[in-house]
């Protein structure tokens, strides 16, 4: 028999089962939104997982096994119909989403904008439209591998085909219906303008025969997918520190797969296209190079340049400041003096040799297009270009002596992740592409990087010189202005030498847009935070080093709302 207090015990274990049940119900039916969850796939998970499950098991077993003793389908006009629909869909949602009135202010500015609560209710609920739209979208993209198996074409689908089309699907639901932020934005801005032009190819090759000769830009689809990986990446990786309310997990699984499916488009892509045409590139210029470089200090081996940089940033991150931390800061101001001096100098000399090597401009200008060229002189100009890349490379690694004066000077608080990542990336980057693949495509970097570094440690000398040479600083400002204009120029460089240059990597002019756009970002942010005429509330809470550091210090208010106060030094 159940007494009354054991039946109070029942009953309080039944409630908190059922609140705990009533949770998890909620969690996987009823998450984000009431207006999400009433549309059609979105009200359960098991619809869509139904799909997906099915989709795969029909492409890769029940659908070859059907069609074994089958005749292909002919399926060209309702294939000719879903490509025409694939694009107009497409770039329906994209223009929905670029003419709404919301959505490129939080775009841009990585959600740190101001807006009433009625503006932000009316952005999320378009926020849950785009969703849906961009999940229907992905479904929609699984009947392309269903016609290949109908009409069997079983050798189109590839692991990275399946994977792709069911992963895209199954991050965007759930995404959509249970963290309908940002964060993922911008992989449906890419993803929709990549498949308008990628459906756009296909509904010109399913016309026939007669429009194959429109068709040569196929392997332009493949850089195309992987220039928006790159963006994607690019764009996650600067929310890392300049986003306002972006969930932090969420960026790092964006990331993880985008990182993923990159490995396997590059893949893809040399696979298909790229080795015979390195091949040839690599052997032409080893061919011209020889021992040269290898016979060059540090360059000799790969060892060298990577043990540098370990004990670079085993000093300056722990090192270094344990040795000083009992220890007054040295003084040295004349070191620092005498430092910058040679800086500013180093990059006018390699500026200068550059500029005056024969045929500079000509194959610059002309992205590597040079013609009537006499090979001796060919080889000249890149045996001098492989020489600019060594003072290139020996310039970058001069640069981290400035880290360690911060060590010294107990200025530790100047060492940010960001300072010390970017020295060691710029050193490893140049050495690698100096050493192995040593090219005309970064060279609009060194000539805008050397210009920039010209001016901005002559302000640094400036600086050095003490209390007297303060009122020539006004200028500071313009040394930020200065370093967003040079990533304008590399931007547009890089873009131009994709579609009209001679024998350049297009992979490493890839790199160089991602490179270019993460750091242009990063300096447009500091920009408007720092000499902007309005000041925003919610800043970065990490640190960011531009030409110097960007120091942040948090403080509240009596509300306990954050109050940031920014430093440059």
């Amino acid at each position: 028999m159940i007494t009354t207090k054991s039946h109070a015990y029942v009953s309080r274990d039944f409630v908190s089962f059922y609140m705990a049940f009533e949770q998890h119900r909620r969690l996987y039916f009823y998450t984000v939104s009431p207006l999400i969850d009433s549309w059609p796939l979105f009200g359960s998970p098991l619809p869509v997982i139904s799909i997906l499950v099915f989709y795969m098991v029909f492409v890769i077993y029940l659908g070859p096994k059907w069609m074994r003793d089958r005749d292909p389908y002919n399926l060209r006009y309702l294939i000719v119909i879903y490509n025409a629909c694939q694009v107009y869909y497409n770039w329906w949602i994209i223009k929905e989403m670029l003419t709404d009135k919301h959505f490129l202010p939080h775009f841009l500015t990585f959600g740190c904008v101001n807006a009433t609560q009625a503006e932000r209710i009316e952005f999320q609920n378009e926020t849950y439209r785009a969703y849906w739209h961009g999940t229907m979208n992905k479904l929609l993209d699984l009947l392309d591998t269903v016609f290949f198996v109908l009409t069997k074409k079983q050798n189109h689908i590839t692991f990275l085909h399946v994977q792709h089309h069911a992963a895209a699907a199954a991050v965007l639901w759930t995404v959509a219906k249970y963290y309908s932020g940002l964060e993922i934005m911008i992989v449906g801005l890419c993803n929709m303008t990549v498949h308008m032009v990628m459906y756009f190819y296909y509904f010109i090759s399913s016309l026939g025969p007669r429009f194959k000769k429109y068709l040569w830009w196929k392997k332009h689809l493949t850089l195309l997918q992987i220039a928006q990986l790159i963006t994607i990446i690019t764009y996650s990786v600067a929310s890392l520190w300049l986003a306002c309310g972006f969930n932090k997990y969420v960026v790092y699984l964006l990331s993880l797969e985008t990182g993923i499916n990159l490995v396997l488009f590059l893949h893809f892509y040399f696979k298909n296209y790229g080795s015979k045409t390195m091949s040839r590139s690599l052997t032409k210029k080893i061919a011209v190079c020889g021992e040269l470089i290898d016979s060059w200090p540090l360059f000799g081996s790969p060892l060298i340049i990577p043990s540098i940089l370990l004990a670079y940033a085993l000093f300056v991150l722990y090192f270094g400041p344990k040795f000083m931390k009992n220890r007054d800061a040295y003084n040295l101001k004349y070191v620092i003096i005498l430092y910058n001096a040679v800086q500013v100098y180093y990059n006018y000399w390699i500026l200068k040799e550059a500029i005056s090597i024969k045929h500079f401009f000509t194959y610059f200008l002309g992205f590597g297009c040079a013609k009537g060229i006499p090979v001796a002189d060919e080889q000249f100009f890149f045996n001098e270009i492989y020489r600019i890349f060594w003072h290139g490379t020996m310039n970058k690694m001069l640069d981290l002596l400035d880290t360690i004066f911060f060590v010294l000077t107990k200025k530790q608080s100047h060492i940010t992740f960001l300072h010390v990542h970017h020295h060691m990336v710029m050193v490893a980057t140049i050495f690698v592409v100096g050493k192995y693949y040593p090219g005309l495509e970064p060279a609009i970097i060194g000539f805008c990087n050397t210009i920039v570094h010209m001016v901005m440690y002559f302000y640094y000398l400036l600086a050095a010189l003490g209390p007297n040479f303060k009122k020539y600083l006004w200028w500071k400002k313009y040394l930020t202005v200065m370093q967003m204009i040079q990533f304008v120029i590399i931007l547009i460089y890089a873009s131009i030498a994709l579609g009209f240059s001679c024998g350049f990597n297009k992979i490493i002019l890839y790199m160089i847009l991602g490179e270019g756009t993460f750091n242009l970002v990063l300096f447009m942010n500091f920009y408007k935070k720092s000499y902007g005429k309005e000041k925003r509330a919610q800043a970065m809470k990490n640190k960011l080093g531009v030409c110097g550091s960007l120091q942040i210090h948090e403080t509240y208010d009596v509300n306990g709302n954050a109050m940031v106060d920014k430093k440059v030094e």
